[in-house]
């Protein structure tokens, strides 16, 4: 298998159209590609778009969730934390996490909270919680205090 300086070395060899075709047969074989690439084409250069986009699309996943019952609600919020991990790996940014992650759990909040079971997912609420402590945590100082109210309301 070669390394990354012989895959390097090979694309600069390569003129536009094969290195096209070369991404496209890629972003076939892979749905994870596929997407790291539609971020990067259209979505990684308007970062407040990106985030709109992410918490228009939390809004729909929570409006469709079924209450019915505790384990087919459990698995829906499994499925939509999946894809808020999957597209917080896409940005690569923390204070995006904080942003996707504080959305997803203010929805929590609202549509699952006061439910007969809310009370069962609260280890999903935490593990999401620590997930935002730990990224403003890593933001620089100027940046810490523009989310500080943010996690006093999901503090309490």
């Amino acid at each position: 298998m070669s390394g990354i300086k012989e895959i390097r070395r090979e694309l600069k060899e390569l003129d536009t159209e094969e290195l096209r075709e070369l991404i496209l047969k890629i972003s076939k074989y892979n749905k994870e590609i596929k997407g790291y690439l539609v971020h990067l084409l259209f979505e990684s250069d308007d970062i407040t778009y990106f985030q709109n986009e992410q918490k228009q699309k939390l809004e729909e996943f929570f409006a469709a969730l079924p209450f019915t019952n505790f384990k087919i609600a459990k698995k829906s919020l499994t499925r939509i934390q999946k894809y808020l991990n999957l597209q917080l790996k896409y940005a690569k940014r923390k204070d995006v996490e904080i942003e996707l992650r504080g959305a997803f759990l203010l929805l929590f909040r609202k549509k699952i909270m006061g439910k007969s079971f809310g009370h069962k997912l609260t280890n999903i609420y935490d593990r999401n919680y620590k997930y935002v402590i730990a990224a403003h945590d890593k933001l620089e100082d100027d940046l810490k205090n523009d989310y500080n109210d943010l996690l006093t309301i999901l503090a309490s």
